[in-house]
């Protein structure tokens, strides 16, 4: 690497910038570095000093190519061969380079100039540091030299960086080099057959063909890290944009049509890149194991060629052949980081793609950074919250303090352990005391800038949303995701909802709504307890915290995966006071109802796939099958009161033992059943409503009640699937069935159920091909193929690597993303696709490369299919899922 490259290509950042920028730097490199910020206070001092960096500079620079030679010189000497060269055609043939190393006498030569380099530059240095104490000592503000010195050191260091990487690289890539013209020496010393040389080339080839594809596959993905994309992708996107680009600038459409227009023309092109991407890593992906089967092909061949007086030397030359794959291997992997580390810096010239981004339907006018923040989604934390508190470190060190020893409290008391006092005494005020020095410890500086930025784009947007009381902003229904539309409108839809459903009454009494439901419950509690139907502790844990109470409130949020964005209504009533009652029937009723209804309950798709694996499997699986989905609208809101009730007492009729449910009777359960409806008061915009119909979506009891009733509206779809040796199974408000029937016929049946109560009201499908839940099920002529169903409106959406989140949190992602598509996905291509998508959601969410592939090669490990993972092999042992 000459000095001419190294100024262009390699030159430090700080020898290059502007006097302030330099300073900045430099007050950088330390802690306590803003000292030296304010004494280079003139041109003077920074001249003297950016003279010293750039000595200490160069020095570096020197000493890294002086041990760059010194390994051309050892390597000479331990080969004996100096400058070896082959011919183009024979180094093209053998996937290796022309020429490594250097001449003796070039060697040596420029060993000497190196030295002489090293020397003038050591004398310079030496002339400066002399002189160093006596200018920063006389000049005023003084600084100590000691600090200076240690000060631009550090920051040269620091510069260094890429240079010594560089350097690195190449030592490493010689040695390479020098091994791959041995290993190929070796392989031929071996004497092989015209035929054999022939095999050998070919496997060769495949070996450099295969690592071609995997270093494209890499650079594919650090682009998608990056969230940059090669230029031809966005050629074609721009030129079939460009008409919708037009129509959308029209001065003629409402701001915030045109914003939701625009919003959703983005997610489409980010779903269009996405996949694409997706599939060109596919067909990289593909072409690499190609490429390995034909290595693996070409030395069976070589196998085949020898016969038993020759068997011996052929294993050896398979021997070499493999070392030396191997070594191209590494030399490929060298090749392939390097190149990663050059292209980042012209990444600049491809177009962004996005993690993914907020439904938007109003004209937000956030800027790029801001967006950038509000695409991280619900669950991101920014970083170190803490540090931007208005309470002091005391208060937020004693609130810690006190949920923490709480909880640590809790579970010794649920352990039944008893502290012994001098434990007692150190344990906790050393916790305090670690909580204290968390809280005092000095932030990482570029944790620190991460921080204070991020802060200071959130309370701009908090500002913004401020400023504009014509926005909403919440969360989505079924995603992670922000929401931004407009008031008007979406109050509009929820007086519409409120209005449709019939579900809910203005209360209009000046009657104080919360005292009296409180009255209520304490009452109910109070006749519990004296009758025994609950004993102290339960009567503790259910009644209402009095310092907490507060009316429920009603809120919507939207549901963008659906046409024209409806809404879902959820009543907040966490610190209501029936809240308590209502989380203690579930936990009474849900297990009875999961333990009576598990046949025919899914809990999660792979509940689903499960269930299909065992209908196939024993032969009820045929050409003609055909799957049916159907899903209840407003099933918590329309499920009618009274009638709800009923069913109930029928259910728990039905599952007494002892005359008793748990330790409590029929009437008992009633009456706290009727209570949690009768309490359901909510306020909604500056007004009190009842709810008359269903149950309050959002109430621990309302899910319970509304199976219960849907338990009992299913019985006869249920005895008719049963007596077909049919699947029936419902997973909350949506159903799946399967049937040998005709079409006309099972469309008769669903069309009896539909009429059979007004209140439960179905929408069905009949395909062959059908998508349940997160599960798409085919039926093809008879063979069951199963995979991961993505939503057309689904976000590529997984936590931010760069939340503030425990670590384990994100070493957890990787593993159950693959765990959950190994079993759902029927077959190794379908499950090595999922794999690509779950591989870019993560690198759109700013995980590392590296860590990714850490985990997914733990997860192929743990459940011993690696040949899946290299091979596609679907021959391998099926792992234990």
């Amino acid at each position: 690497l000459s000095v001419q490259m190294f100024k262009s290509t390699f030159v430090p950042q700080y020898l290059t910038v502007s006097d302030r920028k330099f300073k900045d730097i430099l007050s950088k490199a330390v802690p306590d570095g803003h000292k030296i910020y304010e004494w280079l206070d003139n041109a003077e001092k920074l001249k003297s000093t950016r003279q010293l960096a750039h000595t200490f500079n160069m020095m570096y620079y020197f000493k890294l190519q002086q041990e760059l030679w010194k390994d051309y010189f050892d390597l000479g000497m331990t080969e004996g061969i100096w400058a070896p060269r082959i011919l183009k055609s024979a180094a093209k043939q053998h996937y290796t380079c022309v020429s490594y190393g250097r001449s003796e006498k070039f060697v040596e030569q420029r060993q000497k100039t190196i030295q002489h380099q090293i020397n003038r530059t050591n004398r310079e240095l030496q002339q400066q540091l002399i002189y160093l104490p006596e200018w920063t000592e006389n000049v005023q503000p003084s600084i100590d030299s000691k600090f200076l010195l240690t000060t631009v050191e550090a920051m040269v260091k620091h510069g260094q960086y890429r240079l010594n990487t560089e350097f690195k690289h190449k030592r490493t890539m010689l040695k390479l080099d020098a091994d791959d013209h041995r290993f190929i020496s070796a392989v031929y010393a071996l004497e092989p057959t015209k035929e054999q040389i022939v095999l050998i080339k070919m496997y060769w080839q495949a070996i450099a063909n295969e690592q071609k594809a995997l270093e494209e596959v890499e650079i594919l993905r650090k682009r998608v890290s990056l969230r940059r994309l090669p230029q031809s992708f966005d050629k074609i996107l721009n030129e079939s944009i460009a008409p919708i680009q037009t129509m959308l600038s029209h001065a003629i459409l409402h701001k915030d049509r045109r914003a939701s227009m625009a919003s959703r023309c983005s997610k489409t092109i980010t779903q269009y890149k996405f996949d694409l991407m997706a599939m060109t890593i596919a067909i990289a992906q593909d072409t690499a194991r190609g490429y390995a089967q034909l290595a693996i092909d070409t030395k069976n061949k070589l196998h085949q060629l020898d016969n038993n007086s020759l068997r011996t030397a052929t294993e050896q030359l398979i021997q070499a052949i493999e070392i030396r794959g191997e070594n191209m291997k590494k030399r490929s992997g060298g090749r392939q980081r390097q190149r990663q580390r050059i292209r980042r810096s012209n990444l600049s010239i491809y177009t962004n793609i996005t993690a993914s981004s907020p439904f938007i339907e109003t004209d937000l006018n956030l800027s790029p950074i801001q967006m950038s923040i509000f695409i991280k989604g619900l669950k991101y934390i920014p970083p170190c919250q803490s540090r931007f508190s208005r309470q002091s470190i005391d208060d937020i060190v004693n609130e810690q303090y006190k949920t923490l020893r709480s909880i640590v409290q809790g579970c010794l008391d649920d352990h039944r352990v008893q502290l012994i006092e001098p434990r007692q005494k150190e344990g906790f005020p050393c916790l305090k005391r670690i909580l204290y020095e968390l809280q005092s410890k000095k932030l990482p500086h570029q944790l620190n800038i991460r921080a204070r930025r991020e802060q200071k784009v959130i309370r701009s947007i908090r500002k913004i949303l401020r400023h504009r009381p014509d926005i909403t902003v919440r969360r989505t229904d079924k995603s992670k995701v922000f929401y931004a539309g407009n008031v008007t409108i979406f109050s509009d839809k929820a007086s519409r909802y409120m209005i449709e459903t019939e579900a809910y009454q203005e209360i209009s009494n000046e009657r104080c709504i919360l005292s009296e439901n409180l009255r209520l419950v304490t009452m109910l509690l109070a006749s519990l307890l004296k009758n025994r139907a609950i004993n102290h502790e339960q009567h503790k844990k259910m009644s209402p915290k009095i310092d907490s109470l507060e009316l429920a409130h009603l809120h919507f949020i939207p549901k963008p995966h659906k046409p024209d964005t409806p809404l879902r209504p959820i009543v907040a009533a966490i610190h209501a006071p029936a809240t308590e009652i209502s989380k203690f029937l579930n936990d009474l009723l849900a297990p009875i109802f999961l333990r009576v209804a598990r046949q025919t309950t899914f809990i999660n798709g792979i509940d689903l796939v499960r269930a299909l694996e065992k209908y196939a499997a024993n032969g009820h699986l045929k050409p003609t099958t055909l799957f049916i989905t159907f899903d209840v609208e407003n099933l918590y809101t329309m499920i009618p009161r009274q009638g709800a009730l009923e069913v109930l007492l029928q259910f728990l009729e039905r599952n007494l033992r002892n005359n008793k449910i748990g330790t409590l009777r029929i009437d008992d359960i009633m009456r706290m059943a009727r209570l949690v409806l009768d309490t359901n008061i909510f306020a909604y915009e500056n007004k009190y409503y009842r709810q008359i119909r269903g149950g309050a979506m959002g109430s621990a009891f309302t899910q319970t009640l509304a199976n219960i009733y849907m338990l009992d509206w299913e019985q006869q779809l249920m005895h008719d699937q049963q007596a077909d040796q049919e699947i029936y199974g419902r997973y909350i408000d949506d159903v799946f069935m399967t049937t040998n029937l005709t079409h006309d016929q099972i469309k008769v049946r669903l069309d009896n159920a539909h009429r059979k109560d007004p209140n439960i009201r179905i929408s069905y499908s009949i395909q062959s091909t059908i998508d349940f839940l997160d599960v798409t099920v085919n039926n093809e002529h008879g063979h069951l193929k199963t995979s991961i169903f993505h939503k057309s409106a689904a976000e590529p959406y997984v936590l931010p690597y760069t939340s503030d989140h425990p670590r384990h949190v994100f070493r957890n992602i990787p593993y159950a993303a693959l765990l959950r598509a190994a079993r759902i996905c029927s077959n190794v291509e379908d499950f090595d696709m999922e794999r690509i998508r779950i591989d870019l959601s993560l690198l759109l969410n700013e995980y590392p490369p590296s860590f990714i592939s850490k985990h997914f090669h733990r997860f192929f490990e743990i459940n011993q299919t690696m040949a899946v993972f290299e091979r596609l092999d679907s021959q391998s042992p099926p792992p234990p899922f």
